[in-house]
């Protein structure tokens, strides 16, 4: 009768297996439907990636023309400034060479002024001779009074040479012969000077010119350095777009290649969506069986708790058959493309079975979730209370919904509930009260691993493992490098990989303590990005990053989720407010709620805290 009875209540709620099992089927064919839309999807993202490509390529082509152009026009200005060069130390040499003529022409102009100055003092004393002693007479009195003074040497400071000019003056005057001669000595004297000042002019007339030809030529070499120096910028700049274009083709390579692979899949995959479906009601009968003789055993082994040890013979017997029909139910998830996941341990001890038949009747005792969610799912929280332990509690019937794929962020003060809601919908905190559902299932009903699976957090403490940083990105080698490397290209991690010897292969200690506290926030980061799940929870998980980084992770976060439902806790506003939906809590419960232009025109909480940090929601 107890076995009866057991039976029975467990025949009551086969009713609702039977239900799941049709929503699986249904959920079979919604999601081969987004399958389809998905493969079209990485057609459409193929034909992009080779256009991109194309267009890189193209890129490529221009710039090693213009690198050719550019050597070209530095070999010839090179050439040119050599030129400038040379005809300056030329126009220099003969500055110089004017220079050594002018001293020369100096000298003999001031040699002949001086011996024209001599000539006139000597002539000068002569007259001032010949007026000291001499009134009135003829030539004939000079003559014989100078020979006179000569021979008796009475008359002091007579010129020797006065004899020569008394006889070369025909008859004349000798006072109008010396002044004559003093005259032209005066005009030798003055030319002399003038001929001196001119070659002086002349000298700065040329040095003047040779100047301003060489500051003309100087501008000009200059100038030229100065295109060669800009050439040489725009060389580097062009190989640098070279490096980054080829890397980038590198990268479409990798893309293009994880696409086609993708796409292949999804093509191969198709092709056996109709006989799937076709099969999916028989296998569904199978299950069905499977799991009435389950429940079946399970009623005896619960009669066997109750009555004794008398049963344990038959009941390790029919265990024996669960296990085999539980092989035949593994085998079965690959042809319905849907997995009953841990039917609790059917293997099991007795006694541990026993127990779990003791469970709450709504419970649901067979963990059921679809393989994968296509696209981003919405989130619904209803009415949740939780707390830590027998604290008090510290959220009071929050209720929201987030629509799928958008990106929602939880602002407020330190301890009003945010980060302690993540933690309900990971079920690290087990809900006092209400319900959040992801996709329309509660979380609650749903096991941890498909929880964990559907939902990825990157905390603002992340975890690093011990091994190499390609395994901290994908610890289950289940992506292709082309995914990998976008990840580390998006979330900024590229230079620091690069600097490494051995790249993604290099090991990271226990801890990660041979990486800084930012890299490892990208490494979390970038972990997502590879995994891409349904639903984002992200916990200031860019607090350690500097400025710039920051913003090129907020720009990744926003690009490279289009599919993904972001939930974000953020105390720095400035990296939220491109969010769709911002969520204001305070003391446990959700006080605004709306997107940053709607709450900043409510003039609420969050507009007094855009205004005490003196910021702007973006135009």
């Amino acid at each position: 009768v107890l076995v009866t009875l057991g039976l029975q209540s467990k025949l009551d709620s086969f009713g609702k297996v039977q239900e799941a099992i049709d929503s699986m089927v249904d959920a079979l064919k919604k999601q081969k439907a987004d399958e389809i839309a998905h493969h079209e999807m990485c057609v459409a993202d193929l034909e992009k990636n080779n256009a991109t490509a194309e267009e890189k390529e193209a890129i490529k082509v221009r710039t090693e023309d213009e690198i050719q152009i550019l050597k070209t026009k530095i070999a010839q200005s090179e050439k040119d400034a050599k030129m400038l060069k040379s005809d300056i130390a030329e126009m220099e040499k003969q500055i110089q060479l004017a220079g050594d003529a002018r001293q020369k022409e100096n000298t003999k102009f001031q040699q002949e002024a001086s011996d024209q100055k001599e000539t006139q003092t000597v002539l000068e004393k002569a007259v001032q001779y010949l007026r000291t002693f001499y009134s009135a007479g003829s030539l004939v009195q000079i003559k014989a009074h100078t020979t006179q003074a000569q021979s008796k040497s009475d008359v002091p400071g007579a010129p020797e040479d006065f004899q020569d000019y008394q006889k070369n003056s025909n008859g004349g005057s000798a006072i109008s012969l010396i002044e004559t001669i003093i005259a032209d000595a005066r005009r030798l004297e003055a030319e002399a000077i003038e001929g001196e000042q001119d070659a002086q002019a002349s000298y700065e007339d040329f040095v003047t010119q040779t100047g301003a030809s060489i500051k003309a030529k100087t501008t000009e070499k200059d100038g030229k350095m100065m295109e060669i120096a800009d050439a040489k910028n725009d060389q580097a700049e062009a190989e640098s777009t070279i490096e980054s274009t080829e890397e980038e083709l590198a990268r479409l390579a990798d893309t293009k290649a994880s696409l086609k692979e993708e796409c292949d899949f999804y093509v191969k995959n198709f092709e056996g969506t109709v006989s799937e479906l076709l099969g999916t009601q028989e296998h569904s009968s199978e299950v069905s069986s499977i799991v009435l003789g389950e429940l079946a055993i399970r009623s005896w082994l619960q009669a066997a708790q109750l009555l004794g040890t008398q049963l344990q013979g038959f009941c390790v017997k029919m265990l024996t058959h669960v296990v085999v029909q539980k092989k035949a139910l593994t085998e079965l998830q690959g042809k319905g493309n849907f997995q009953v996941i841990a039917v609790n341990n059917v293997t099991g001890s007795a006694e541990q079975m026993a127990r779990e038949l003791c469970n709450p009747p709504a419970a649901i005792w067979l963990d059921l979730w679809n393989t994968e969610f296509q696209g981003g799912l919405k989130v619904e929280i209803e009415d949740l209370t939780a707390g830590y332990a027998t604290a008090k509690s510290v959220l009071h019937g929050v209720t929201l919904q987030i629509p799928p794929c958008s990106k929602c962020a939880f602002v407020g003060k330190t301890g009003c509930g945010k980060s302690t809601t993540l933690l309900c919908i990971l079920r690290f905190l087990e809900a006092r009260s209400g319900r959040i559902l992801i996709g329309g299932r509660d979380n609650a009903k749903l096991g941890l691993r498909a929880v964990r699976r559907i939902v990825g957090l990157v905390p603002q403490d992340p975890t690093i493992f011990e091994g190499t940083i390609r395994f901290n990105l994908d610890p289950f080698d289940e992506f292709p490098d082309a995914r990998i490397w976008e990840a580390v290209h998006s979330v900024q991690l590229m230079q620091f990989i690069r600097t490494l010897p051995d790249g993604l292969d290099t090991h990271v200690d226990r801890d990660g303590s041979n990486v800084s506290f930012g890299q490892k926030q990208l490494i979390s980061l970038a972990r997502m990005v590879i995994r891409q799940p349904p639903v984002l929870l992200l916990d200031e998980c860019t607090s350690a990053l500097d400025p710039i980084t920051q913003e090129a992770v907020q720009k990744s976060i926003l690009r490279d989720f289009p599919r993904t439902t972001v939930i974000a806790v953020a105390h720095r506003l400035e990296t939220v407010l491109d969010f769709e939906q911002i969520c204001v809590f305070h003391q446990g419960d959700v006080v605004e709620r709306g997107t940053v232009e709607e709450l900043k025109k409510a003039g609420g909480t969050f507009a007094k805290m855009l205004q005490a940090k003196r910021m702007q929601p973006p135009q």
